[in-house]
C-alpha cells in the first residue's frame, strides 16, 4: 500500500455473475459516483463557475442526502474501514492468504451517506497482504465519474501533503 491509499469501510463477498445485477448496479453506480464527485467539490478550479444558484442547489442536495445517509445509519451500521489503494480499472484490498474467483465490492465512500458503490470483480495478483480485484468493464459514464472522484481525492491528498 503507498501513502495515497484510502480508509474507508467496505463490504466484500462472493457472487455469482448475474447480468440484471450488474445493470442495476451500474445505475446506482452512475448516480451515486455523481453525487460523491460533486460532494467532493471542496477544492473548486479557478475555471469553474461558482455561481450562486449552483451552490445553493448543491447545498440543499448535501442537505439530503445528509439526512438519507442519518437514517440509514440507524438501519444499519457500516462495515469496518479497511485501508485500500482504489484505481479506474480496481481496487486492492488487505488480504492474508489468496483468494480467486468472482466477487462483488461494496465501497463506502462517504461516512455520512452509508449507500455504496457496487462492483463485480474478479481477484487477481496477491502480494504482500493484499489482493488485486479487477473490476467488471465499467460503462464510459461509470468510469468517467470515478475518475472524476479519484482525480478530487489525490488532489485533496495534494493539498493535505502540502499543508503538513
Amino acid at each position: 500500500m503507498q501513502n495515497n491509499d484510502l480508509f474507508i469501510p467496505l463490504r466484500c463477498s462472493y457472487v455469482v455473475s448475474a447480468p440484471t445485477l450488474k445493470t442495476l448496479q451500474s445505475s446506482n453506480n452512475l448516480q451515486l459516483l455523481k453525487a460523491f464527485a460533486q460532494l467532493s467539490n471542496e477544492i473548486k478550479d479557478h475555471y469553474e463557475s461558482n455561481k450562486d444558484e449552483e451552490t445553493r442547489i448543491e447545498g440543499k442536495l448535501d442537505l439530503i442526502l445528509l439526512l438519507l445517509g442519518q437514517i440509514s445509519l440507524q438501519q444499519s451500521p457500516l462495515p469496518i474501514a479497511e485501508n485500500i489503494r482504489l484505481g479506474r480499472s480496481g481496487i486492492w484490498i488487505p488480504a492474508p492468504q489468496p483468494t480467486e474467483g468472482t466477487c462483488q465490492i461494496s465501497l463506502f465512500l462517504a461516512p455520512s451517506i452509508p449507500l455504496p458503490i457496487t462492483f463485480q470483480g474478479q481477484f487477481g495478483q496477491h502480494e504482500q497482504g493484499t489482493q488485486f480485484i479487477q473490476f467488471a468493464p465499467l460503462t464510459d459514464d461509470e468510469d468517467h465519474w470515478l475518475g472524476q472522484l479519484l482525480f478530487k481525492e489525490h488532489r485533496k491528498q495534494l493539498r493535505d501533503q502540502q499543508s503538513k
